[in-house]
């Protein structure tokens, strides 16, 4: 399960699914597709302060196009 402080979108079988968006205590954001309480493609994660971004997941990993920013130097492509 997710570490989720709030959650806005359908749940079934006390997890998410479908279209949600959700906010972490780490500071991390989604919103996009819900699979089982996992993330699903589409979607969108930021990592804390905007570190990490990426747009395409399947069971609850990143599955194709993101960006990540670290040390001022963006790394762009698959994942």
């Amino acid at each position: 399960m997710l570490n989720i402080s709030t959650y806005d979108g359908d749940v079934i079988d006390n997890e998410s699914q479908d279209y949600g968006t959700m906010n972490s205590h780490n500071g991390s954001t989604y919103a996009g597709g819900f699979y089982y309480g996992e993330y699903h493609s589409p979607g969108k994660l930021v990592i804390e302060s905007k570190q990490y971004m990426g747009e395409s997941f399947a069971h609850g990993k990143l599955n194709g196009k993101g960006h990540h920013l670290r040390y001022n130097i963006l790394f762009m492509g698959n994942f």
